[in-house]
């Protein structure tokens, strides 16, 4: 049954289609409904471009096989315009159940490309011999479908690439190759844990850039006039820049340093886990691992002209922290050059991985210091604070 809240009923060939609309995000078919008995399947569906895509291999939509009336996923996998033409193609989804039930054939778009979707979705008995679960086409686009999916239903724009994605969400591209930088979406972009909001020009500086998702979040907003970012590690820098040059317009705002922020000054090494995500890479030395040898710089000695230079110009300074427990050292040095008070406010992520050392530790000087701090950790795991100071 088609939905013509996504679109409206063409003729092609003799049939009648449904030519989706830019714009419109949603399931453009809904049904048939089947009574089918336990075993293997494999549901069908006929869907074309209505018009070449701008970029290639763009995710434009979903296939499902659904149970209970749609509560329960059977079979779900991600539509690319590279697995399409301008005459419609039959899409088919292997499904199997392990008992009888009546099940509903869907399709959802994403609005990102205008497509073409005949009414004809069904299914067949699979032979046994040569039935396999097919699955999407790699490992990290079945991890990450439930994501993708949310990511897509907010407008994203999602290209596949070798290994990953290019995404552009809320004016922002990026490159999403790990568990972590999808995560990161869903903090950046869903949870909005940076979302910060000013009229005043304001120097933004972002404490463990990783792959610089937040400091790219923060060079959109016209207030944010400069953003200084500090990265130790040489792989995540590098996936860093390489997602601030596919924001051109945006790179000129970012000054971005390759070496992390703490209690010393110069080159330290540190055992690594191996495999770790970005995400939770940190400067503080583990037990065991790979030695890595890691560029340094004392927090105050780094930070204390860029947020001189700013305040003379005019500039508010703001700081984002996020480095998975330097934050601890980062705080005791601004907090011994007396820099905490030239600092107009705080977004901190903070970990306990240190016994005895919590939020209150970065918290009360803060509170010394004529902040008002709003405390969202959790009782459990790590937690997040945000501070700002009174004028």
């Amino acid at each position: 049954m088609f939905n013509l809240a996504m679109g409206a009923i063409e003729q092609r060939g003799g049939r009648s289609v449904l030519r989706t609309s830019t714009g419109r995000l949603g399931h453009a078919i809904y049904g048939p409904y089947e009574d089918l008995t336990a075993g293997t399947y494999v549901a069908s569906f006929e869907i074309a471009l209505a018009e070449a895509p701008d970029s290639d291999d763009l995710l434009c939509g979903f296939v499902d096989v659904v149970a209970n009336s749609g509560n329960d996923s059977v079979a779900f996998e991600p539509l690319f315009t590279s697995q399409l033409g301008g005459d419609l193609t039959t899409i088919t989804l292997d499904f199997e159940l392990r008992e009888a039930k009546q099940v509903e054939y869907r399709i959802q778009v994403n609005g990102q490309v205008p497509l073409l979707i005949a009414d004809t979705a069904s299914s067949r008995p699979a032979e046994t011999e040569r039935w396999s679960r097919s699955g999407p086409r790699n490992a990290f686009v079945a991890e990450h479908l439930p994501m993708l999916e949310r990511i897509s239903g907010m407008g994203a724009r999602i290209a596949a690439i070798d290994g990953g994605f290019i995404m552009e969400l809320d004016g922002v591209r990026f490159n999403a190759r790990t568990y972590d930088d999808v995560n990161f979406v869903h903090e950046l972009f869903v949870l909005n844990a940076y979302n910060v909001l000013s009229s005043r020009p304001t120097c933004m500086i972002d404490i463990g850039m990783n792959v610089a998702l937040a400091s790219l979040q923060f060079a959109k907003k016209d207030f944010v006039k400069e953003i200084h970012a500090f990265e130790p590690f040489a792989k995540t820098y590098e996936r860093g820049m390489a997602n601030i040059a596919l924001n051109p317009d945006l790179a000129p705002k970012i000054k971005a340093n390759n070496f992390g922020l703490g209690d010393v000054e110069g080159d330290i090494t540190i055992k690594i886990h191996d495999g770790g995500d970005s995400g939770a890479m940190t400067t503080r030395d583990s037990e065991n691992g790979t030695p890595m040898t890691i560029p340094m710089r004392e927090t105050s000695s780094a930070l204390g002209p860029i947020i001189e230079s700013a305040r003379e110009r005019g500039l508010e300074v703001l700081i984002k922290v996020d480095c998975e427990g330097s934050e601890f050292v980062v705080f005791d040095s601004l907090k011994r050059s007396g820099l905490l008070s030239e600092v107009r406010g705080f977004m901190v992520e903070w970990h306990r991985m240190f016994e005895g050392r919590d939020q209150h530790e970065l918290t009360v000087p803060l509170l010394a210091n004529g902040y008002l701090v709003f405390d969202v950790s959790p009782p459990t795991g790590n937690g997040f604070f945000y501070a700002t100071r009174f004028a």
